[in-house]
């Protein structure tokens, strides 16, 4: 609907977006008048949304590239036979990258 409003000329860019926030309210009351089931807010992460553990990728790639799997396992093992394990990524954000750039 907003952008259909401003596609028309009916207001400006900036007011669509004003208009937002108005116009989600206004939807999920019809909504609820009419008993239709809606979402305003995700429960669920986003973040972990399209991510999957560690051991289902694995799993899937022995099954979809199973030479790729082979490598990855050798060089680990490798790495592991020469005496240095594998360590957990730090988890940073972006914020703490551009403090350390300074």
């Amino acid at each position: 609907m907003i952008i259909q409003g401003f596609q028309e000329g009916s207001f400006s860019l900036d007011t669509g977006l004003l208009l937002k926030p108005a116009l989600g309210i206004l939807i999920a009351d019809m909504a609820e008048e009419e008993e239709i089931p809606y979402r305003l807010f995700e429960k669920d992460d986003p973040e972990s949304e399209g991510t999957m553990d560690d051991e289902t990728f694995l799993r899937m790639m022995k099954e979809n590239n199973p030479q790729m799997f082979s490598y990855i396992q050798e060089n680990l093992n490798a790495a592991i036979r020469a005496g240095s394990t594998p360590e957990e990524p730090e988890k940073r954000g972006f914020l703490a990258a551009k403090k350390e750039e300074k």
